[in-house]
C-alpha cells in the first residue's frame, strides 16, 4: 500500500513576518481605541458620582439654610474655604482631605481652569480636594446672580480643561439643586458656536468655551457619543 507524504512544510520568515505585521497594524489601531473606549467610561462615571453627591450635598444646605433664593450671593470672585459663602453652605456638608496622593499637606491647592481649548480662563483657582480624589471650585462671576461650580473629577493632575475632566456646574435657584451649565438647553445650544454661549464644541471661540459639556453628557443618557468634543 502507497503511503501519504505529509507536508510538513512550515511558515517561512517572510509570511511570519508579515503575519507580525498585520497584528501590529492591527494592535496598533484597536488598542488607543479601547484605552479612549475606558477613559471616556471612567470619565462619565466620576462625572455622575460628583453630580449626584453635589445635589445631596446642596439638598442638605437648603435644610439647614432654606430655599436658595434666600441664600447670601454678595461675595464674589473665587469663593474658597475661607469665604463666608463657603463656610455656611459648603463646609459644613462636604468633607475634604487633609493629606493625599499628590503630597499636598492641606485639603486645598491652586491652578489654572483652562478651556477646551486648553486656554487659560480662571487663574490661581482654588480647589478643594475631596476624599475620592475630586476636587471642587467655587466661583462668583460678578455679572451672575448666583456662583458656578467647577469640578475637576481627576483633582490636580492635568490637563485641567473643560470638557475633559473639568465640568461646569451651576445654582438651579429655581429647583434647589445643582444642575450642569446650559442643562436646560436645547442640543443646538449645548453644542453651539456661538461665543454668546459656552458651546461643547472646539468650534466655539469663546472664553468658557467647553463650559457645557456636562450638559451633553448628561443629554445623551451618561455617554460621551461620537460627536463629543474628545
Amino acid at each position: 500500500m502507497k503511503r501519504l507524504k505529509l507536508n510538513k512544510r512550515g511558515f517561512t520568515l517572510a509570511e511570519t513576518l508579515i503575519t507580525l505585521a498585520i497584528i501590529g497594524v492591527v494592535a496598533a489601531i484597536t488598542i488607543p481605541m479601547i484605552i479612549t473606549k475606558y477613559q471616556k467610561q471612567v470619565t462619565v462615571e466620576k462625572l455622575k458620582k460628583m453630580y449626584n453627591n453635589m445635589n445631596s450635598i446642596m439638598q442638605m444646605a437648603v435644610n439647614d439654610n432654606g430655599d436658595m433664593s434666600t441664600w447670601d450671593f454678595s461675595e464674589q470672585g473665587l469663593l474658597n474655604a475661607n469665604s463666608n459663602f463657603y463656610k455656611t453652605y459648603f463646609e459644613p456638608y462636604i468633607k475634604t482631605i487633609k493629606r493625599n496622593r499628590y503630597y499636598i499637606n492641606n485639603s486645598s491647592y491652586t491652578t489654572y481652569i483652562n478651556n477646551i481649548h486648553g486656554n487659560n480662563l480662571i487663574q490661581g483657582a482654588s480647589w478643594q480636594i475631596l476624599p475620592d480624589g475630586s476636587s471642587l471650585c467655587v466661583y462668583k462671576n460678578p455679572n451672575l446672580g448666583e456662583p458656578w461650580l467647577f469640578t475637576d473629577i481627576t483633582g490636580p493632575k492635568r490637563p485641567n480643561r473643560l470638557g475633559k475632566d473639568i465640568f461646569m456646574m451651576d445654582l438651579d435657584i429655581e429647583h434647589n439643586k445643582v444642575r450642569f451649565n446650559c442643562e436646560s438647553c436645547n442640543d443646538s445650544r449645548i453644542m453651539s458656536t456661538s461665543s454668546g454661549y459656552y458651546g461643547c464644541n472646539k468650534m466655539n471661540l469663546s472664553d468658557y468655551a467647553g463650559g457645557n459639556c456636562g450638559a451633553k453628557i448628561l443629554k445623551d443618557g451618561w455617554k460621551i457619543s461620537d460627536d463629543y468634543p474628545w
